[in-house]
């Protein structure tokens, strides 16, 4: 009886707490028995941006989907879903040290069809990255012992391509400033000394890699700092060339230093500077052919976080699209996402800044005709006191899945907060798979 009280007066004070306290945001704790009314068999886990592969698919699409993510409780794990059988299951790879969405973790299909697993002690909470394999073929039911990787500073992000026979591991490390270094392996197993490329001493210094897709060897470089901790938040292009040694400018032929050597950050030229008054927000790069390049990001001032607009940049044209809208909470810089599925089609989480916490939106948008529009809805819903919100679309390595988060993000609070159930769209059927 006093739970159905005090449900009541929350519905009977919340209009009024709302215009009390404008632009305020609920926090889990406002939402939290709203949200267990609404969103049936919670998954119970998250990710963040600047990990990849997060996601991958069987050889044979409609068999098995895999993906990294953390819980609630800061464990770091591997999701599998078997298509054939429609049965979902996790396991736990590791406890993080706190609660965090940066205990995230990379899932990659090894080529002998064993999975792979990478992942951080967190958010700067180690020096090592982990690399841990399954025992048997496309399968999370055990694993091998981890595999440290030491760093020279704290980690966190995890970056993974596979180029020319040999594994490599992107990360970024902290001691007095902020820098990525890489390392790269034969068998996935036994590892290089890591070596540093870039530095930065701007707070959060942030790295997109993306593979270019017609010369194996070459990573594109994509940097950032963050929006309201950086002095610098200008978008650069720089390209690591693993085949030459050389690390180049974003024309891709003047050498910037050569691979073994680190160098700062301003060295890069910016591929898309920041307008008067904003700040940027990168989302994602597109694998593409050297002389071509898609960025997604989003543009907005520092002071208010609702007047956001997603913008993509595509071979030197920067072309807006839409409304970013609501952040995932109170004062923050953090909007839905959009990923690539392709050069030319990108998933969009978008919400429409409208009263009452406006609508979310998650679309497929293609580039046709030299302007990118809206090609498919696939999900709509109304935001409301409830926030229950859909953001950060991630794409399947093979572009057969697409798949996002639904639920309540806090990050207000430490450690973390947040309830998050997995969305799982099918690109090949045009279904809505979970």
């Amino acid at each position: 009886m006093g739970k159905k009280i005090l449900v009541v007066a929350f519905f009977l004070v919340w209009p009024f707490v709302c215009r009390s306290q404008v632009g305020r945001l609920p926090t889990v704790a406002d939402i939290d028995y709203n949200y267990s009314q609404e969103v049936c068999g919670v998954d119970d886990m998250a990710w963040t941006w600047w990990f990849g592969p997060q996601v991958w698919s069987s050889d044979d699409y409609k068999s098995k989907l895999w993906w990294g993510y953390t819980s609630a409780m800061g464990y770091t794990g591997i999701a599998e879903y078997d298509m054939a059988g429609r049965t979902f299951r996790k396991r736990h790879l590791k406890m993080g040290p706190w609660r965090d969405d940066h205990n995230n973790s990379v899932v990659v299909l090894l080529p002998d069809r064993r999975l792979g697993v990478i992942y951080t002690n967190g958010h700067d909470k180690g020096n090592q990255v982990f690399v841990r394999i399954s025992k048997t073929f496309e399968s999370i039911d055990e694993f091998d012992d981890a595999v440290p990787i030491d760093f020279a500073g704290t980690t966190t992000y995890v970056q993974y391509f596979f180029m020319n026979g040999r594994h490599y591991i992107f990360t970024r490390t902290h001691q007095d400033t902020y820098k990525w270094a890489w390392t790269s392996s034969e068998d996935f197993v036994h590892w290089s000394e890591p070596a540093e490329f870039i530095s930065a001493s701007d707070k959060r210094y942030y790295i997109k890699m993306q593979r270019v897709i017609d010369v194996d060897g070459i990573i594109r470089i994509i940097a950032y700092g963050h929006p309201t901790q950086s002095s610098d938040c200008n978008i650069r292009m720089g390209f690591i060339n693993f085949n030459d040694g050389n690390i180049y400018n974003k024309d891709g032929k003047t050498v910037v230093t050569r691979l073994g050597e680190s160098f700062y950050f301003t060295d890069l030229d910016v591929l898309i500077p920041h307008d008067e008054g904003k700040v940027l927000r990168l989302f994602d790069v597109a694998a593409a052919p050297m002389d071509e390049c898609g960025v997604a990001l989003a543009s907005f001032t520092k002071e208010v976080k609702t007047d956001s607009r997603y913008l993509i940049f595509m071979n030197g044209s920067l072309q807006d699209i839409a409304a970013g809208g609501l952040p995932f909470w109170n004062s923050s810089v953090y909007l839905g996402g959009m990923t690539f599925l392709d050069k030319d089609r990108i998933a969009v989480c978008r919400n429409d800044g409208l009263p009452d916490y406006g609508t979310d939106y998650v679309e497929l948008w293609k580039f046709k005709g030299g302007r990118w529009k809206m090609e498919k809805r696939l999900h709509q819903e109304k935001i409301g006191p409830n926030l229950i919100r859909n953001i950060r679309p991630i794409v399947d390595y093979n572009g057969r899945y697409l798949l996002w988060q639904r639920g309540c993000y806090d990050h207000r609070e430490k450690p973390h907060t947040f309830t998050l159930e997995a969305k799982v769209y099918d690109l090949v059927t045009e279904t809505q798979v979970r």
